[in-house]
């Protein structure tokens, strides 16, 4: 019953209108575009390409000054937020407008790391770009931080047209490095935390329907993002 409510408050938060913006209407600080697995060959994964064609139509439509791609090595070898990045540029946004959060494992961690990275960069407005429940699901957490937050929730099939038109055929062309000494996610989590994490569907449902009510600060990343001196 508890999943089933939360999943009814996810899926009716309203989003934005994203392609194009009215005229009076500001472009955002910063966008997010969550992580998900590259493919374990080191090859960017359809998942990742998709969201990569998203976060393009965005750019080209003005939506974001800025851009974020989250997600560190969690299920395989290679940095999810590089993946992303490299499909992106590929795809036509100029790299120096998109920073990489790489220490993040999970989505609330994505939302999390990449609000710390958006302070740091002294920004201000912050959207989420991916699939509906996905986006949502990001927005509802970075509320319950006390952080705005505009869903932008991608039309799929646009997407996946788009994304047929220009480079699918460049798929597997681009080789994403691997991190040095990968464990599996498992390990990262008992390495880094000293115990295993719980099921994430839990900890998301605390966390949007306790999180506006408590104290709890924004969690903070392991180490400052080591991506961002490099980065714009």
């Amino acid at each position: 019953m508890m999943v089933l409510l939360v999943l009814a408050m996810f899926m009716g938060c309203a989003h934005r209108q994203a392609m194009p913006l009215a005229q009076d209407e500001p472009p955002l600080d910063l966008v997010l575009v969550p992580g998900c697995p590259t493919d374990p060959s080191g090859t960017i994964s359809p998942c990742q390409w998709f969201r990569a064609m998203w976060a393009t139509m965005l750019y080209e439509n003005g939506v974001s000054s800025y851009f974020v791609t989250a997600g560190g090595a969690a299920y395989t070898p290679h940095l999810e937020a590089i993946s992303i990045k490299a499909a992106m540029v590929v795809l036509g946004v100029p790299e120096e407008i998109i920073y990489t959060e790489t220490q993040s494992l999970h989505t609330d961690e994505n939302v999390a790391f990449s609000l710390v990275m958006m302070d740091e960069l002294s920004l201000s407005s912050f959207g989420i770009a991916s699939q509906g429940f996905h986006a949502r699901m990001g927005c509802r957490l970075a509320r319950s931080w006390g952080r705005q937050c505009v869903v932008l929730v991608a039309p799929e099939k646009q997407v996946h047209t788009a994304l047929g038109q220009r480079f699918r055929r460049r798929w597997k062309k681009i080789l994403i490095p691997e991190v040095l000494n990968w464990i599996p996610i498992e390990q990262q989590e008992l390495a880094r935390d000293g115990h295993a994490r719980p099921a994430s569907w839990w900890l998301y449902a605390t966390r949007v329907l306790v999180g506006p009510f408590d104290k709890d600060v924004l969690p903070q990343p392991p180490q400052p993002e080591p991506t961002l001196q490099a980065d714009p």
